[in-house]
């Protein structure tokens, strides 16, 4: 199937959907929403079947997100908070550490794979950011001193 083929029957199928979440909008039960939609935009076998493709990969990509690497990965601050334990007692300085390792953790996170997913971080932006501020955070418990 060529590209060309594809947009259209994508564009095809956007149509359908949008007709569909209208009558649905509009006070249309689920089974009569789609018959009218049907109606307005009329599918054919090739449009039926592209649709279903589209949904069983849908399916699979939302259901196969794994959640171990990021998971296995939070080891990393947690060791090295117990690890601070070791040289000191201060509360702020270990949680300082822990949290600029999670910022550092979640930054690399951010440039290498754009998700972390045991926090349902998704999007490249948002990993990145979040990275920066646990960042700053630790930097800013590490730093400061209680007299």
């Amino acid at each position: 199937m060529n590209i060309f083929k594809k947009i259209r029957l994508y564009f095809r199928m956007t149509q359908r959907f949008g007709a569909f979440s209208r009558l649905s909008k509009q006070g249309h039960d689920m089974y009569e929403a789609r018959k009218l939609s049907e109606q307005l935009y009329p599918p054919t076998k090739e449009d039926k079947e592209f649709e279903a493709k589209h949904i069983a990969k849908d399916k699979i990509s939302k259901t196969s997100k794994i959640y171990y690497l990021s998971t296995y990965s939070l080891l990393l601050p947690l060791l090295d908070m117990i690890y601070t334990r070791t040289f000191t007692n201060e509360t702020n300085i270990i949680l300082g550490s822990g949290l600029s390792q999670l910022g550092y953790l979640l930054i690399v996170s951010g440039i290498l794979k754009g998700t972390f997913l045991v926090f349902n971080i998704d999007g490249r932006f948002k990993t990145i950011l979040f990275g920066i501020c646990f960042l700053l955070i630790g930097t800013a418990l590490i730093n400061s001193k209680i007299y």
